[in-house]
């Protein structure tokens, strides 16, 4: 029982009692009113809870901390090059010291291509503005070939 980033250790992280699926290392907008408690947790990176195993297929919904966990999977993304689903809008940024461009600048390094659930390839500049409006929440990291 861990949550996921870029460092191991130990951090807060803000447990939304009226809505849990919202809860993570930070706060976010949320929907509605919300309680929140802060509960301290320990973190750990994806290379190093998954280390050895071979990975086809990641599946990131962290409430903001997307790119951090990102961060900390960089081993396998680079070597086993898995498709990866991931959130991502402004309103779960918000806490964060990163924005959407700097998440598709990480995807664009490792020669990957951005597209929405429903397959449209998104350029930096439609991504950026695709996350600042919400206009989806979910998309796919594609590996291209070298």
């Amino acid at each position: 029982e861990c949550a996921l980033a870029d460092k191991a250790g130990n951090t807060s992280f803000v447990f939304v009692n009226e809505a849990p699926g919202y809860s993570g290392l930070k706060e976010r907008v949320y929907d509605f009113e919300v309680t929140k408690t802060v509960i301290s947790v320990d973190v750990r990176r994806l290379d190093d809870v998954l280390s050895g195993q071979k990975v086809g297929f990641i599946k990131i919904d962290c409430e903001g901390a997307e790119f951090l966990v990102m961060r900390g999977a960089l081993n396998i993304l680079k070597t086993h090059r898995p498709i990866v689903s991931f959130e991502s809008g402004d309103a779960s940024l918000l806490n964060y010291d990163y924005v959407a461009g700097a998440i598709y600048d990480f995807w664009v390094e490792l020669n990957y291509s951005i597209t929405s659930l429903d397959g449209r390839k998104h350029s930096r500049e439609e991504f950026v503005s695709a996350n600042a409006a919400q206009q989806y929440w979910d998309y796919v990291a594609w590996p291209q070939t070298y």
